[in-house]
């Protein structure tokens, strides 16, 4: 369950923490050729001396979820280090067992790729409940539209900036692990 979801495009100060788990490659995922370094980008600043650290690739989620010293503690994900979006999160409990991560609760419609941290995230959305949204407005409407690599031809107006599918995004999740369940 993700508690909240901030970014300000700077990372946070050094914090500590039970455990953090990297990424292996200094690149980034892809390697050396993808040219994907911004993993690592403020990196000392992710840092703290008294939080040790993991390997992605030496470490199941579950086996950390599973430890007694985890339990009920809450959990934060970065996500885009250019960006600095923090995803606050607190495991519930359990599903049934699969071959992959499901989503079981959940609310808003997916933030735009690229769109700048959280205010510009919030500019997007408050074009398309403008009555007359200006030239800026219109502008980013036609880019989230026809550019965004996860844009929505949709847009956002109607109230569409609440939707939440979680059939489809079950789905994503499933063909992502080679699987092809079907989902309602």
């Amino acid at each position: 369950m993700i508690q909240s979801l901030k970014a300000n495009g700077t990372p946070r100060p050094q914090k500590r923490y039970l455990l953090r788990i990297i990424e292996d490659d200094p690149h980034g995922p892809g390697g050396v050729s993808s040219g994907k370094g911004v993993d690592f980008m403020d990196n000392s600043a992710r840092q703290h001396p008294q939080t040790p650290e993991k390997k992605a690739s030496k470490v199941k989620l579950w086996e950390v979820l599973d430890r007694p010293q985890y339990k009920d503690m809450p959990l934060e994900y970065e996500y885009d280090f250019g960006d600095c979006w923090f995803h606050g999160i607190k495991v519930i409990g359990r599903s049934d067992v699969t071959g992959f991560f499901q989503c079981i609760d959940g609310q808003g419609h997916s933030v735009a790729e690229d769109v700048g941290c959280a205010g510009g995230w919030e500019k997007l959305k408050a074009a398309y409940r403008a009555a007359r949204p200006d030239k800026g407005q219109k502008s980013n409407m036609r880019w989230y539209e026809t550019q965004a690599s996860n844009g929505d031809r949709e847009g956002l107006g109607s109230g569409r900036e609440k939707r939440w599918a979680k059939g489809e995004i079950n789905r994503k999740l499933a063909e992502l692990a080679g699987m092809a369940p079907n989902f309602t």
